[in-house]
């Protein structure tokens, strides 16, 4: 807790002085300050009290808020510390106006989370996540990261963290599924004035085209390693007299998905093609019903089954008429790997389907 009362004012624990008495704004308690040549000034519970401002913060975390306090107050003149929403009975990291900024470093649950956001929401307020450098190690299709992702015209999907050691912005943009691969781009800012400058200029949309030969082939591989998700799209696909190695190729399309996707790009189309071709004709609330996307917190996208439908339509295998979806032609399954890696290699030569 970096911020305690001192006769009825707000005081900041960096200035304040040993031998004096501070409280807690939330509880009234006696606190304890902390100071130390290694450690970040602050203020400390005594260990009976019960306090919901008793949360037992880092280091890296107090450090990050102090950083972020004297870095946004540039931005934000009236922006303060460790503000208590009694009513959402929650504590901002820092709050100016309508926007709260949350510093996450350790891992949250979803729960949590969703309480947190909806609680700022309730009250017309919006967060902004900076995460700890703890989630920008792990791995972009890791739920715990890609939950906290948010869009921007400018600079497409994206995620915003905070080196507290180094006092800098690290923003990975352009986040987009490419085949089995999440790509993005980086950059790192010293300030946030330069990161709100960089994000307000629209960025150059530039990807790497995946190599639809390895794609399928890494498919093939999957099912021989009995891969969980493999082995059950491939008795979904036997079931229905096909081969999973053998799958349309208008499953890769369009090349470029929204990230919050992750791994299941192959899986509910597949799903939706195997529904059409033993239905022939069904309602678009059926094909919602049946693949079910993840909603997340911060972003609202079209709909991926609509634009999958809609690139069905575009290649004439299905015709959409209000809310009815009608199979027009059969899609095109291959024999095995080698028939399906011959058609690619023939595909490409006419750049058939639009990225």
């Amino acid at each position: 807790m970096l911020i305690a009362h001192y006769k009825e004012k707000l005081i900041n624990a960096e200035f304040a002085q040993k031998q004096k008495k501070y409280t807690c704004p939330i509880c009234h308690e006696l606190v304890i300050l902390k100071k130390g040549h290694k450690m970040v000034s602050h203020f400390a519970h005594y260990v009976s009290s019960d306090c919901v401002g008793n949360e037992g913060e880092t280091q890296l975390h107090l450090k990050g808020k102090q950083h972020l306090l004297k870095d946004l107050i540039k931005e934000y003149p009236k922006i303060k510390l460790e503000i208590y929403l009694n009513d959402l009975k929650q504590r901002t990291d820092l709050l100016t106006g309508n926007l709260a900024f949350e510093y996450q470093c350790s891992p949250i649950s979803n729960r949590r989370l969703k309480e947190r956001v909806i609680g700022y929401q309730s009250r017309q307020i919006n967060s902004i996540w900076i995460l700890g450098m703890d989630y920008f190690k792990k791995n972009l299709h890791a739920y715990s990261v890609l939950r906290f992702i948010r869009y921007q015209k400018c600079v497409g999907f994206y995620l915003l963290f905070l080196d507290a050691s180094q006092h800098q912005y690290c923003l990975k943009y352009q986040i987009y599924q490419i085949g089995n691969q999440i790509q993005c781009k980086l950059k790192i800012f010293d300030n946030y004035q330069m990161l709100i400058k960089f994000m307000k200029t629209p960025q150059q949309n530039t990807y790497l085209q995946p190599n639809l030969i390895k794609l399928t082939q890494s498919i093939e591989t999957k099912v021989r390693w009995q891969d969980t998700t493999m082995t059950k799209l491939q008795k979904r696909c036997y079931e229905n007299g096909h081969l999973l190695t053998g799958c349309p190729l208008i499953v890769y399309y369009p090349i470029q998905n929204s990230p919050i996707l992750n791994r299941n790009w192959l899986e509910w189309k597949i799903e939706i093609i195997l529904y059409l071709e033993n239905k022939q004709e069904c309602k678009l609330s059926d094909l919602y019903q049946l693949v079910n996307h993840e909603k997340f917190l911060f972003i609202k996208i079209k709909n991926p089954t609509l634009s999958f439908l809609k690139l069905l339509a575009k290649q004439q295998y299905v015709k959409i008429e209000g809310e009815n979806i009608k199979l027009s032609q059969n899609f095109i399954w291959y024999r095995d790997t080698y028939d399906k890696i011959g058609a690619i290699k023939k595909l490409e030569k006419r750049h058939y389907y639009d990225s």
